[in-house]
């Protein structure tokens, strides 16, 4: 029952059938999916609804579910009403502790749009292997040579089915011919070439591997052409053997080849004879060549050299350089061109100046790489010594107007320029005998952080040997003065030096930054909280997360919103503290100078109060007290209006120690005052709104007379409660009553009369139902009812006995009643267990014809109707 009652609530088509496929129940989105109503299907046969053609794939699935008690799925065609195919996914499960009389539980799934899509992509896949089959008729036409199959046969006949265009301007021979009479293609291979032909021909055959020949043949015209021939053999069920295979003129190939080994040869001996390094490599960059020269100068064998073994003849530093200029060379196709070091194996340096050309096909492609190595030791011997003593007048040039400072190679200051001095804030004498890591200087992160030495670009560029750039540093000059500074650091590459220092002011832009950094994080969280505000009616929700993210942008202690009551008195709402800090939510303060101190009015009017120490400012002894409880150092007060109406008040305090408010923060809080008063307008509106709502709700549900629930609710009641006795399986009963000759009393006594009675009764029926969940109704006019869920009928017979028993205790004359002298009541009871299929008019038909007996038996009286 729980599976049919989820796939009644969920979009699905959904069917509860017989054996037969018989249609007991339909889901109303499945039958509204299909075209009908729930009626027009119930009772059908499911079959009708089914492909005939799929009609079978049904009842094997029924037949598997009954017999298995297994999920049986699977996929036919269905119509809808409109007569429309789709196609669907079923899903049959036999429902459980049905097996004496078999009901099935079967789900469609519509699958409609996947099988067409299916469809196109098979049309599309059909349109491409038509096209590829006419592009490969097209290849096989302008192919240098000729495709064919030929077909060995057990007998040692060869026939060939197919041979393309291109065999007549290779051998001189149509293909017709060749297809008519094959041996006349095996006539024309060279004499000299015919046994290699054959052996090759044997062993492919035997083994059943590919066939893959270069040989010469004379055509026709007399004509000797080289022909490289490739082929594939397969084995057929009848001893047939099938032949695949291409047979290409390489003529020119082999005219080219006989070239380049006259070519080589002249290039071997100039190589030789070279008083340069030469060395060939592949498209990749592996060497495939070195003459003599180059291997004096790298000092390894050629054997060595070949590969990736030539690296191991350079200098460990100059690796990374040497491949990465090999790297640019061939991203950027130009010459290559650079300075390294081979390092032999006794230690031995050698300089060479490495250059190198790409070597290239006919299309421009890339085929390898041909170059020099130039011994270049001399010249750079030379270099050094006017490098050296260059490197270190351009470093130490006193004009540059930015700080330059030179380290030996342990770290050591030993050079510092004048422009030096006046960034840092130090002496060039005191500079000089610092080290680039000492303790004495004081230098944070541009977050404000300290910056440990192992992250100075000075201690990086000496540790790396690498060039650090641009790295922000703050230094903390005498009474905690930051100056900002951008430095770059670079390894000098002399006996001697460690690294250069260069570093400029950036002071004025920092503070630029900084400013702009600041405006910018207050306008997005002004921005995140005026959003909030608009998406958001929580407004504990709104506060908290408000005070919560100030607290954080002002990297304070404390910010709280302090709502007032009434006598001025007030309650701190909502708060958010660092940890450690006395907690103030919830607290109530009344305190007369607590209140004096604020001085209402002033804040009525926008005041804004902001204390940089409590202490220092003329505060009064008490408020200054009131807030040392607090442990606050620092105040900033804000009000937060309702119109002219001063509602509370919005703080940010400082414990930590005193603080200079700044004009932006004053402002920022000001700015948050003002959203967060229309938060709490928004708040307050959204609280009448749902206030007023609830009442009409409730006053739409009433009955004005008898303040009982009128017949709107008890609808809604009854249809609820039975949902849900339906799940639990468990008792709903009713009790009908009605008041004896009702009209009758009301042309005795006038209808204002009559309206007290129907009070009255209802005030009884009150008295007696006493369970929560029980609902006493106006069902209409002085007709009543009794909803009783989790009671059984013989129980509501028990509550109904004692309401005839209350009304009678009332003793409201009736004279013109003809069974009593008193107003009586007529009841009628009703009980079952609510189940799928049934609804609850069954009950409340059942309470009716039981309070219809009562009536037509005398009145006065309680009936029981069985079910």
């Amino acid at each position: 029952m729980r599976c049919q009652t989820l796939y009644e609530s969920l979009p699905c088509i959904y069917f509860r059938i017989d054996s037969a496929g018989v249609i007991l129940s339909v889901s109303q989105f499945g039958a509204a999916y299909l075209g009908y109503g729930v009626e027009e299907l119930t009772n059908q046969s499911s079959f009708s609804l089914i492909h005939p053609e799929d009609q079978e794939k049904q009842t094997d699935a029924i037949a598997k579910s009954i017999n298995s008690k297994l999920v049986a799925d699977c996929e036919y065609r269905v119509y809808s009403k409109d007569n429309k195919t789709l196609w669907v996914t079923a899903r049959v499960r036999l429902i459980p502790d049905t097996d004496t009389n078999p009901e099935i539980l079967l789900v469609w799934e519509d699958n409609t749009e996947s099988y067409q899509t299916a469809a196109k992509a098979l049309q599309q896949r059909e349109q491409e292997l038509e096209a590829l089959a006419k592009l490969t008729e097209s290849i096989a036409t302008n192919l240098p040579g000729s495709v064919y199959r030929a077909i060995l046969h057990p007998d040692g006949k060869v026939s060939v089915p197919f041979a393309s265009a291109g065999l007549q301007e290779l051998t001189g021979i149509e293909p017709k011919e060749a297809m008519q009479q094959p041996k006349c293609l095996f006539q024309l291979v060279h004499p000299d070439d015919q046994a290699q032909f054959r052996q090759a021909a044997r062993t492919a055959l035997q083994n059943l591997e590919p066939f893959d020949c270069e040989y010469r043949l004379i055509t026709t015209s007399g004509q000797t052409k080289w022909v490289h021939d490739r082929a594939r053999y397969c084995r057929m069920s009848n001893g047939d053997v099938i032949v695949d295979g291409v047979a290409l003129d390489i003529s020119d190939r082999k005219l080219a080849e006989a070239a380049l080994r006259d070519s080589e040869y002249r290039y071997y001996t100039l190589a030789k004879m070279s008083p340069v390094g030469i060395f060939r490599t592949d498209a990749q960059g592996q060497c495939i060549y070195v003459n003599d020269r180059w291997c004096e100068l790298a000092g390894v064998s050629w054997e060595e050299s070949f590969g990736e073994g030539w690296v191991k003849a350079l200098h460990p530093d100059d690796r990374k350089h040497v491949f990465r200029e090999w790297n640019r060379m061939r991203n950027e196709n130009r010459p290559y061109k650079v300075e390294c070091r081979f390092q032999h194996p006794d230690g031995a340096i050698t300089w060479v100046l490495a250059e190198a050309i790409a070597e290239k096909g006919e299309n421009g492609e890339v085929k390898g790489y041909v170059g020099t190595f130039t011994d270049i030791t001399a010249n750079k011997q030379a270099e050094k010594a006017l490098r050296e003593s260059r490197e270190k007048y351009r470093l130490l040039f006193q004009l540059f107007p930015i700080g330059i400072s030179i380290t030996d190679e342990v770290g050591k200051i030993i050079e510092v320029n004048p422009a030096s001095e006046k960034i840092l804030g130090v002496l060039s004498e005191e500079h000089i005998q610092r080290n680039y890591d000492g303790e004495e200087w004081k230098i944070i992160r541009s977050d404000g952080t300290p910056m440990p030495p192992e992250e100075y670009p000075s201690v990086r560029a000496l540790k790396e040997n690498c060039l650090i750039e641009n790295i922000e540093q703050g230094i903390v000059k005498p009474g905690n003065k930051i100056s900002w500074i951008s430095v770059t650091a670079a390894p000098i590459p002399l006996e001697g030096y460690g690294v250069a220092i260069a570093y400029f002011d950036i002071t004025e832009r920092k503070q630029t930054d900084e400013a702009l950094r600041q405006q910018f994080l207050r306008e997005r969280l002004m921005g995140a909280i005026q959003a909030r505000i608009r998406q958001s009616l929580d407004l504990t929700k709104v506060l908290n997360t408000t005070v919560a993210e100030v607290r954080q942008f002002l990297q304070t202690d404390r910010v709280i919103i302090y709502r007032f009551e009434p006598n001025w008195s007030g309650i701190v709402i909502v708060e958010s503290v660092g940890q450690g800090w006395t907690p103030t939510l919830g607290r109530t303060i009344q305190d007369d100078c607590f209140v004096k101190e604020l001085c209402i009015e002033p804040y009525r009017q926008g005041r804004i109060q902001a204390v940089e120490d409590i202490y220092t400012t003329d505060l009064t002894p008490c408020y200054v007290d009131l807030l040392a409880q607090f442990q606050v150092k620092a105040n900033l007060v804000v009000p937060l209006l309702q119109g002219e109406k001063l509602w509370g008040l919005l703080v940010a305090q400082h414990c930590t120690q005193p603080r200079q408010w700044q004009l932006w923060e004053i402002e920022l809080l000001k700015q948050l005052a003002t959203q967060v008063g229309i938060a709490i307008q928004q708040a307050e509106l959204y609280q009448q709104l749902e206030v007023a709502n609830q009442e009409l709700k409730r006053l739409a549900t009433l009955d004005g007379l008898t303040g009982l629930a009128n017949r709107r609710r008890f609808d809604e009641y009854i249809e609820q409660e039975w949902r849900r006795l339906v799940r639990e399986q468990q008792p709903l009963s009713l009790i009908m009553c009605d008041i004896d000759f009702f009209k009758l009393y009301n042309d005795t006594y006038g209808h204002q009369a009559g309206d007290d009675c129907l009070k009255q009764v209802a005030t009884a029926l009150r008295r007696c139902v006493k369970r929560p969940a029980d609902l006493v109704a106006r069902y209409g006019g002085e007709e009543f009812t009794v909803i009783l869920p989790h009671t059984t009928a013989a129980g509501a017979f028990c509550l109904a006995k004692s309401i005839h028993q209350q009304i009678r205790q009332l003793r409201l004359a009736h004279p013109g009643s003809t069974v009593s002298q008193y107003v009586t009541l007529s009841l009628g009871v009703a009980g079952l267990i609510p189940c799928p299929g049934v609804t609850p008019a069954k009950l409340i038909a059942a309470a009716d014809a039981a309070l219809y007996e009562a009536k037509t038996t005398g009145r006065d009286r309680v009936i029981l109707v069985e079910l």
